[in-house]
């Protein structure tokens, strides 16, 4: 009987296969981050000492649309560490090629990777850790993804099976029974085409935490939230508004990526900065490609002015002494951002959303104010998700209005949202037909109802 036992290894975890209780293999592929011009590297070593070369390019090539350079940083780490489990398991078993991963090692690598302790015919697994199905559909996923960029086509986890499902309607002699059909991966636990209608705040959510707003919070909340709500902003292009991407007299907003950006601060829309060199590039300055306008109403441009006016006073920050308060020193020495144009009424770049630091707000920071929020607003929040993405409940009932009350069709949505695919719009349209009816009556009655009240 043979047994893999995970073990503590230089940079995470490793394993050690043990043969008839004497004989052991070790089986150690490390992990390596590194930062070189504020992006962060992730690379992979194999127990030679080599590195794994395509897994190096799927992780950090930008010009690739095959690779995830340019995804976020929470998908590169979970890609990152889904291969190095798949080269660990590899080793363990003795497979030199990829392609050798099919239906008949698939259950091994599935109990591989789920952890805890298992006894097989041949093989016992040892291990700690234990990990969801949610978690392995995750890696599954990075496979899909890495198998395509090394065209290993067809593979074991791009493969899809068709179930049937049956449902019952009615009672009685009423009672019928409707049979739809889903699609499946093969190695995965999630059904395909199951779509849910993403979450949205509808028009009179949104009035109601305006009103909380008003009432309870600062100007630098409100703005935030019409920028996500009315305009459509990701959460991360907010917090990576700078001063030079504000035109208060053209009533204009620049969204575009900088090399002095954190990770929860990208545009997502926007080519990524590898160096200082990209801003001279002519992708760089390229309009919807290089960087995106969002054009803004007067009186929401008021607003935003207000904040920014009232962020950058010193009189709001003096001491008592006199002495320059740690606030203003923040704004000076820690709220830095790459100046890329050549406008000349601003020397020093900084990002516009500050913490009560003077340092710019972190996504964190950002998340456990919107929860306050929503709860305070009575918005209901789903307790069964981590952050149940409210910002991008804001997001989307910015799209719902689009459709509900403006009649948008699936192109003029895809630009409204500055997606790059048409087809990530479908989901907007599938809401029932008496929903989108309901909705949109009750939008048109709000804002009637808001227009005489100004009167």
């Amino acid at each position: 009987m043979e047994r893999i036992e995970e073990i503590k290894g230089i940079t995470g975890l490793s394993y050690k296969r043990i043969i008839d209780n004497d004989k052991e293999y070790l089986v150690s592929v490390e992990g390596f981050k590194r930062e070189i011009n504020n992006y962060l590297y992730f690379l992979l070593v194999n127990p030679g000492g080599g590195i794994i070369n395509d897994v190096y390019t799927f992780l950090n090539n930008t010009e690739n649309k095959k690779c995830i350079g340019n995804a976020d940083y929470k998908k590169r780490e979970q890609a990152y560490t889904a291969l190095k489990l798949l080269y660990s398991f590899m080793e363990l078993f003795y497979i030199t090629d990829l392609k050798e991963i099919d239906d008949t090692e698939i259950n091994r690598l599935e109990a591989f990777l789920k952890g805890g302790e298992k006894i097989g015919h041949s093989i016992t697994f040892i291990s700690k850790t234990n990990r969801s199905h949610s978690t392995i559909d995750k890696y599954y996923s990075a496979y899909r993804k890495y198998f395509d960029y090394l065209n290993i086509e067809p593979n074991v986890f791009s493969e899809t099976i068709k179930i049937r499902k049956s449902k019952g309607f009615g009672d009685g002699f009423l009672a019928h029974t409707k049979t739809t059909t889903e699609e499946k991966y093969k190695v995965s636990h999630k059904i395909l085409t199951k779509k849910e209608t993403p979450k949205y705040i509808s028009y009179k959510e949104y009035l109601i935490i305006r009103e909380t707003l008003e009432d309870m919070y600062t100007v630098r909340e409100e703005i935030i939230v019409i920028l996500m709500y009315k305009y459509g902003l990701r959460i991360g292009e907010v917090l990576g508004l700078t001063t030079e991407d504000i035109d208060f007299k053209g009533n204009t907003i620049t969204l575009r990526n900088r090399l002095t950006d954190k990770p929860y601060q990208k545009a997502k829309g926007c080519i990524s900065v590898l160096n200082r060199m990209t801003y001279n590039s002519q992708e760089y300055n390229t309009k919807n490609h290089g960087y995106q306008i969002v054009e803004v109403d007067k009186e929401d441009m008021k607003i935003l002015n207000e904040y920014y006016k009232d962020s950058r006073s010193p009189l709001k920050y003096l001491r008592k002494d006199k002495r320059k308060s740690k606030v203003l020193s923040n704004l000076e020495f820690k709220n830095i951002a790459d100046k890329v144009t050549e406008r000349k009424d601003i020397q020093h770049n900084s990002y516009v959303f500050i913490s009560k630091n003077g340092t710019p707000i972190t996504n964190t920071g950002w998340n456990n104010i919107i929860k306050d929020i929503f709860i305070t607003a009575g918005i209901v929040l789903d307790k069964k998700k981590k952050e149940d993405n409210l910002n991008h409940r804001l997001r989307h009932g910015f799209a719902m209005y689009k459709v509900v009350v403006e009649k948008y069709d699936q192109l003029k949505l895809k630009n409204a949202l500055r997606h790059g695919d048409i087809n990530s719009c479908k989901v907007y349209f599938r809401v029932d037909e008496k929903e989108r009816e309901r909705l949109a009556k009750e939008t048109q009655e709000l804002i009637k109802s808001d227009t005489m009240s100004r009167k």
